[in-house]
This record gives structure tokens, sequence and C-alpha cells, in this order.
């Protein structure tokens, strides 16, 4: 289930690599410039969006088209590709499945969000033009049964408290999709309501059962407490959101933040929030600053960086929720193999039981590369060290990491190469790394 958006350093040409018995790895090219489209109308520009890979290999990115039929009426367009082949599943222009309007996608096409799921159904946001409600965006679903319209802007929401509409902080009046393995499409949106005002809401489709309302601010989650929700939410498992949230208490707004996750089953659940004490019963989380989650995986662990107090002021951390409680993977002013934690701690969830995490660090090597696992928290690298399995390499800093469930790891990063600085991608597996590409290797 766990999907990845890679950089579009990446994807300036797209690849897709995989590795042989010696651990070598190999290069197939997805889009270059100056290619045919795959329905032959224009060639690949330079433009590309973030793509979205799934654990079947499948890959999905919007693209900008030259030498197309339309001009600029058509050279925008939405790919998924596989390893057999590349697909256009809708064009700037092309007539919307509801038959009312067509896509039209901004200058800036390139910020738009693909999601995909590990079967290959895809979810896209696009602005609207010349529907006869007057909708500006839309948001539509690919499966293998067509294209069809989840949700526009001006639709009443399924529970009638309002209706959609254009958020102005947003580029678009939805935040992008998540797609579940069974299709299931989650997605924020935001409600013009008749009483309540603003609202962010949390809404559900697939194709059985339609849209329907999750949870949205100003519910009832605690005694004399309702939800507020802060913009931002994960897929942790089936069915299973991880969501950023605000409380309000008493009917006022309390400067306070948490993080929550809902089932169908089970509803709202509240598992971090300003003031509770950390996992190690020295100090408390603060909600004063930001509590943001960093990744969810399809066991249902939930990792998020928070603050918490000290007796010097606030400190920095990042945790993981397993669903039944609260576990510290690295905070600062902690000592791991020689190296103090100082700021800038983030992290990603790998295998069952594993997470990596980066930091910058007091003592030797101000910036280094660590691993949690059943075993303990390991430092794998730091800056200045050799990389194994790499000659003439050092190991400088990581820009992004991209784990998967088997335990191996993708890094984008930078190294010093016989001498020169540079920047590409690496593999970790087998406790060692291998050069998947790097700026100036041949293609």
């Amino acid at each position: 289930m766990k999907r990845h958006a890679f950089s579009k350093a990446l994807i300036y040409l797209l690849i897709t690599f995989f590795f042989g018995p010696a651990l070598k790895a190999e290069l197939d090219i997805v889009a270059i410039t100056g290619q045919t489209a795959p329905d032959e109308n224009g060639v690949f520009s330079s433009s590309y969006g973030n793509p979205m890979i799934n654990n079947a290999g499948q890959i999905a990115f919007v693209a900008g088209f030259s030498g197309t039929s339309g001009g600029t009426d058509n050279n925008v367009g939405w790919i998924k590709a596989d390893a057999e082949s590349l697909q256009v599943l809708a064009r700037k222009g092309d007539t919307l499945p509801s038959g009312d309007g067509t896509y039209r996608l901004p200058n800036n096409f390139w910020v738009l969000q693909v999601s995909l799921d590990d079967t290959g159904n895809t979810s896209v946001v696009s602005q609207v033009t010349g529907a006869a409600d007057n909708a500006e965006f839309a948001m539509i679903h690919f499966d293998n049964e067509g294209a069809i319209e989840i949700v526009r802007d001006n639709q009443i929401q399924s529970d009638e408290s309002g209706n959609f509409f254009e958020f102005t902080n947003l580029t678009l009046g939805f935040y992008h999709p998540v797609v579940g393995d069974d299709g299931e499409v989650y997605f924020i949106g935001v409600i013009d309501g008749p009483d309540i005002g603003d609202t962010f809401l949390i809404n559900r489709w697939d194709r059985t059962s339609g849209l329907e309302y999750v949870i949205g601010s100003g519910d009832p989650v605690l005694e004399n407490t309702a939800f507020s929700l802060r913009g931002q939410f994960r897929l942790a498992s089936p069915d299973k959101l991880a969501i950023t949230t605000g409380y309000l208490d008493d009917g006022e707004f309390a400067i306070e933040a948490g993080i929550a996750d809902w089932t169908p089953e089970n509803g709202h659940r509240t598992f971090i929030r300003h003031n509770d004490v950390t996992p190690d019963n020295v100090s408390n989380f603060t909600g004063l600053g930001p509590m943001t989650i960093l990744d969810a995986s399809e066991d249902g662990r939930v990792l998020f960086n928070a603050f918490f107090t000290t007796p010097t002021g606030t400190g920095q951390g990042i945790f993981v929720d397993n669903g039944t409680g609260v576990i510290e993977v690295a905070k600062q002013d902690q000592e791991i193999d020689g190296a103090i934690l100082r700021n800038g701690i983030t992290g990603k969830l790998g295998a069952p039981g594993e997470t990596w995490f980066t930091a910058q660090t007091q003592g030797s090597g101000t910036y280094s590369l660590f691993r949690v696992s059943a075993d303990g928290t390991q430092r794998i690298l730091k800056q200045g060290d050799p990389m194994p399995g790499l000659d003439n390499t050092t190991f400088d800093n990581v820009s992004a990491i991209y784990p998967n469930y088997r335990g191996d790891v993708l890094f984008n990063g930078f190294v010093v190469k016989d001498g020169v600085a540079n920047n590409g991608y690496y593999m970790w597996r087998d406790c060692r790394f291998v050069e998947v590409a790097i700026v100036g290797q041949a293609l």
C-alpha cells in the first residue's frame, strides 16, 4: 500500500530500476524529453510533475507535451506507466467523464498530485472549464471500469451540510486524494455550510457506496472537546487514517495540537495531544509547536514529529504510534553511537519494526543517517564516512529517504565521489549501498 512521490530532480527523465544478482542497478527510461506521447499526439516536453510509484512498480504522473494537434489546448496530460506500456489517462481539453465540462490544467501543472493504489487505480484533481454549474474543480478516478467523476465544487456534500467550493489558499479546491488498496478514495474538501462556516471535512468514496462523510471540524470527539482538522492525513492501513488535529475546548479554540486516527469500525481515536506525557515519562508533549505526520505504513504504524518540554525550553523528536501506544524513536540531546542528536530530526518507516531517520549531530560528523530495528538504533553513516559497497565515495548528507516494505531503502543524497561533490540516488540492501543514478551518468 505504501506509495512514494519522487522528487522532480529525478524526473526530468523518469526512470525505473531493478537489481540483478550482482546488485547492479539497471535503468529503464519511462519518459524522456522528445519521446513520442503514448497516444502519438505530440512528444514529451521537459516539464513533469512528481510521479507516484506503487508496490507493483506502476507509475502515475502529470506531464507536458509539445507539438500537439491542439497546441496549448491539449498540451498536458496524466500518464500511467508499467513495465509493459505507457497510457494517457486524460488530457487537458478532454471532456470530463460526467460529460459536463472539460479538463483545464494551470500553467504550473507540475504542482498537481496524482494518487494510485497497488492495482493501478488512479485519482487526480483537475481544474474544469465550460461546466453548466460553473464548477471550477473536479476529482476524477480511473480504474479498470473506466473514468468516473467523484466530486466537484458546488456539489452538495453527502450529509447536505453545504456545498464544496474553491479554497482560495490552495491551487485546487480539494486536497489531493489518497487511494486505498481496494479503490476507495479519501480526500479533504472545504464546506461552506449554512451554520458552521468554512469547514474542513474528510470524505470517503468508492464505486459501491459513493461519497460518504468521515469526520470534520466541529465534530465532538472527546468530553467537552470538538475536532479541528489541520489539513493533513495519511492512509496508515486499509481504511485507517492518521490525521493531524487541533481541538476546540468548550466551543472555543485552544492553541494546541494532536494526532489522531480514524477507522470505520472504531471512529476517532486521539493518540497524542498537547500536554500528554512523553513515552520516557520525563517531559510533556507540547502542541504549541507543530505536530506533523512524517509517514504511515501498511501495518498501521504512524511516524510523527512533535515538540516536548525540557528544563530549558522545548526539544524536538520523532515518535511512532503502533496502534497500542506511542514509542520514542529519537529525540534532541539523545546520544547514539557517540553522536548527540541536535535539530532537524526527520525520518521514514521501513519494513515492520524498522525506521530510518536523519539528524544534525554534535560530535564526530555534523550530519548522520540512522536505522532503528529490533537490534536497536544504529548510526549507518556520518559525514565523511566511506559508503560500504561503493568505491572512492564518501557520504555527505541525505535529502530524501524512500524505504519499501521489504527492507530496501532508496536515498537521494549528496556524496563526494573521486574527490568531487555530486548528487545521486542510492539503494541500501544487504548492509551496503548500490549506486542507482548519479548526476553526469550516461544513459
